[in-house]
């Protein structure tokens, strides 16, 4: 059926965003645009009720919703007290109505501590000098990109230190909103049709740049002797990427929860190579990331929110004439009578459904094998099954409406096998990012662990095994390998832990350069 498929897919067209900002999201920083001040007159205190969704989200849509939320008090939801922060002109124009009362606010009252962008600080301290700002700006936004990672103090960076005190309060109330349980932000869309992959992630698209401040401060707090202050960051940095793995299950959601949790590793990288950490702040360090839940894992992102973008992608092709249009890159100028042929050919939209679930439930059962040998046969066997597929379509010149006419349900289960088999590619890239999850935390904590040895001792040990029992209960190895992570031992003051990424080989700064190499000592 090669003209189906060449019209529409092999990659579908709707995916390519996801996919870019799964790829190249942690490249950028996240500078959030300024949320704009609501026209409403705020109460003294926040107001919550019973959370109402609205009656006109239905199918896959209502149901995410409806998991996202179930058994979220509005008084523990992280998203409530975020919007007070932020501002409820953190919604995109149009949402803000239904997403307040999907989360249960009646009024926000008067706003605690508002986090202030870059835009605002800028406008107070130059309110008339346009030159000023523009100035403003460029030194801001040097000092703010060269903090990452990096220990620096007040006198290094000036305006850096005066925008983290004007946001001292707020970063303050933003800890605090870490330590909720629940998070929970309606997932809503102004397209129509509608689809989850058009929808709005206004919340939770700016919870990486909030994690980057926090960082930032943390490594401030160390360079200035607050280390206290520092490890509460870097703690709530972790919370805050949890609770957006946990409480949204989409890949959009789960690559922003990465890369929140990587600024906090940043953050400790800096740490752990300053070589000023006492034995004792080692210690407080790793027990606080010990102690931390672990990012939720892609498979519930595959089996839950992939599966309901799948089901709703079926729903609207079933529901909305353009939603078919566009799965075969038609227009209605040209082919109305195409479409009007394949709905008179009744598609099977059950069969189609039933067979996304079956591609689904392969993809599910592939990230949940525990045995990381076999699970990289599959994954293998699965791209290569898709890759025959692409081939056997592409050779096809059967239409789906000869299809449909030849055998009905075959041609009805195709369309779901196409839907879902494109998703497919996301495969390895989800067991990639859990491997580098786990890795930046388990890492750290050997680090803080070489480091808390060192100080006690005077020397670094011979070999990893020498932490346990005494400071690590056990040593976790790296997630890539399986393996312990490289050490070496240069001298008694010097030492190199390393991790060689997820293709287990030094890139040496080539294309694949996830390799992690902290010198120890320095």
């Amino acid at each position: 059926m090669s003209h189906f498929a060449n019209r529409r897919f092999p990659l579908p067209a709707f995916l390519t965003v996801m996919l870019l900002g799964l790829a190249l999201g942690p490249v950028y920083e996240c500078r959030a645009a300024e949320p704009g001040e609501s026209d409403q007159v705020a109460s003294s205190d926040l107001q919550l009720t019973t959370p109402q969704m609205p009656d006109d989200l239905q199918g896959a849509a209502r149901d995410l919703n409806e998991r996202m939320s179930a058994g979220v008090d509005p008084v523990d939801n992280a998203a409530v007290h975020l919007v007070r922060l932020l501002g409820d002109g953190v919604f995109d124009p149009g949402l803000k109505e239904q997403s307040l009362a999907m989360l249960g606010v009646e009024s926000l009252g008067q706003a605690p501590p508002r986090f202030v962008y870059f835009e605002s600080f800028i406008a107070r301290a130059a309110p008339q000098d346009g030159q000023q700002r523009q100035a403003l700006l460029t030194r801001l936004t040097k000092q703010f990109r060269a903090a990452n990672g990096a220990h620096w103090q007040s006198k290094d960076s000036p305006e850096l230190a005066q925008y983290l005190a004007a946001n001292e309060a707020a970063l303050d109330e933003l800890v605090r909103i870490s330590k909720l349980p629940e998070y929970y932000a309606p997932i809503l869309t102004i397209e129509k049709p509608p689809t989850l992959l058009g929808a709005s992630y206004a919340i939770e698209r700016r919870i990486p740049y909030l994690g980057q401040c926090l960082a930032i401060r943390a490594t401030h707090r160390m360079a200035e002797g607050e280390f206290d202050g520092a490890v509460s960051d870097l703690i709530a940095c972790h919370r805050l990427a949890n609770l957006l793995a946990k409480g949204s299950p989409l890949d959009v959601s789960l690559a922003k929860a990465h890369w929140t949790d990587a600024y906090a590793f940043q953050a400790e990288w800096a740490m752990l190579a300053s070589g000023k950490l006492t034995a004792d702040q080692a210690r407080q360090l790793q027990k606080a990331i010990q102690d931390l839940s672990s990012i939720a894992a892609a498979e519930t992102a595959a089996d839950v929110g992939e599966r309901l973008i799948v089901r709703q992608e079926i729903e609207a092709m079933a529901q909305h004439d353009e939603a078919l249009y566009a799965f075969f890159d038609w227009t209605p100028a040209k082919h109305a009578e195409q479409l009007k042929a394949l709905r008179d050919a009744k598609i099977d939209w059950n069969l189609a459904q039933k067979r996304a679930n079956e591609v689904q439930d392969e993809t599910v059962s592939t990230l949940l094998m525990s045995d990381s040998k076999r699970q990289n046969e599959e994954i293998e066997r699965l791209n290569e099954e898709l890759d025959q597929w692409r081939k056997r379509t592409d050779a096809d010149e059967t239409t789906l409406l000869e299809a449909l006419q030849a055998d009905h349900a075959a041609g009805s289960r195709w369309i779901g096998e196409a839907v879902a088999l494109a998703l497919r590619t996301n495969i390895w890239q989800r067991l990639c990012t859990d491997r580098r999850g786990r890795v930046r935390r388990d890492f750290v904590s050997v680090g803080l662990a070489l480091e808390e040895f060192h100080r006690r001792r005077g020397y670094y040990p011979a070999a990893l095994a020498d932490l346990s029992p005494e400071i690590l209960a056990s040593i976790p190895n790296d997630s890539h390998s399986q393996k312990p992570f490289e050490y070496v031992r240069k001298d008694d003051q010097h030492a190199e832990l390393i991790c060689w990424g997820t293709n287990r080989q030094n890139d040496a700064g080539r294309l694949f350069d996830d390799d992690l190499i902290l010198q120890l000592g320095q």
